[in-house]
């Protein structure tokens, strides 16, 4: 559970990701409907099948990639305000 400003996010529509990431498994979800994953550092690749299912103001529910599994992973939400990436918090939790 983590926290963010729902009313400005979605009210001034900032364009935000948000990235999970587990071991050397990455993936950005973006509230267009995109998904990208990378492993070991590698260029991003697009994926189909996978998002953002919802978001409401305390919660945010993803599809993540079958390559993630049971164990520490942590989330980040991105907005882009006037150019520039405005990171949260890395979230530690658990699968």
């Amino acid at each position: 559970e983590g926290s963010f400003s729902f009313a400005d996010a979605v009210q001034l529509g900032l364009p935000l990701t948000v990235v999970v990431t587990q071991g050397d498994r990455r993936t950005r979800f973006d509230l267009a409907g995109s998904v990208f994953t990378s492993t070991n550092g590698a260029p991003e690749q697009p994926v189909a099948g996978l998002g953002v299912v919802s978001i409401t103001q305390h919660e945010i529910v993803l599809v993540l990639p079958a390559a993630f599994s049971a164990g520490a992973a942590t989330a980040q939400v991105i907005a882009s305000y006037d150019g520039k990436a405005i990171a949260s918090n890395q979230l530690g939790f658990s699968l």
